[in-house]
């Protein structure tokens, strides 16, 4: 949440925009919980998913450390 909450505020800053990290970090918090307590298809992770930590990483940082997961499981 902290690192997503972080993401936001830059995408919403680099648009001119103003936006306090501990409301945008309330709103991604309040989704989740909403969307994993749904009736309906509540959000959870499926049995065999891998979990990439991508904090802190930018873009091509994230595709490589993803081109090397596939490499690593497709030996």
């Amino acid at each position: 949440v902290e690192e997503r909450a972080k993401r936001r505020v830059g995408e919403l800053e680099a648009q001119g925009k103003t936006a306090d990290l501990e409301t945008i970090r309330e709103e991604i918090a309040q989704r989740d919980y909403q969307d994993m307590h749904r009736e309906n298809s509540p959000l959870c992770r499926a049995e065999d998913a891998v979990n990439v930590d991508t904090t802190g990483l930018d873009i091509p940082a994230v595709t490589a450390k993803l081109l090397a997961l596939i490499a690593e499981k497709t030996k």
